[in-house]
């Protein structure tokens, strides 16, 4: 008979936490309503800034990077995982980014010298294949 009582009195705990616990969560949760109505502009402009659901990210096919003087595929992976994927991604940069990659990546990239890869990328963008060449033959190993 004491087992009974030890049973009912358990489930009886059972009970009353869980009604307890649900009167607090509702708490919270008009608490949160309120203070969500009373300041609709942060909520817009967080909704403002994110991205549609909708929108899928733009692929874009990756040039040979290798093409352009001093640029191995060590280099063009180095690149690659720094958002630079085109010869026109590669235009777009500053030398000092370009070298500041280099020191990123440790001694062995150092070395090399990016001065001239934003202008070979450059006419290599434009399709001008043989003034690439042209400037190719004048450089040492991408200088």
């Amino acid at each position: 008979m004491v087992w009974l009582v030890g049973i009912i009195a358990f489930i009886a705990g059972l009970i009353i936490g869980w009604w307890l616990t649900k009167r607090m969560c509702d708490a919270r949760m008009q608490e949160m309503a309120t203070a969500a109505a009373a300041a609709p502009s942060a909520a817009m402009s967080f909704a403002s800034t994110a991205p549609a659901v909708d929108e899928a990210p733009v692929a874009v096919d990756p040039d040979d990077l290798t093409k352009i003087e001093g640029i191995g595929p060590k280099i063009a992976g180095l690149l690659n995982d720094d958002g630079i994927f085109t010869y026109g991604n590669l235009s777009a940069e500053s030398v000092d980014r370009l070298k500041g990659i280099l020191n990123a990546a440790g001694s062995r990239y150092q070395m090399h010298d990016p001065g001239s890869w934003p202008e070979q990328a450059n006419l290599a963008a434009k399709g001008l294949w043989a003034e690439l060449e042209d400037l190719q033959e004048r450089l040492d190993g991408g200088k």
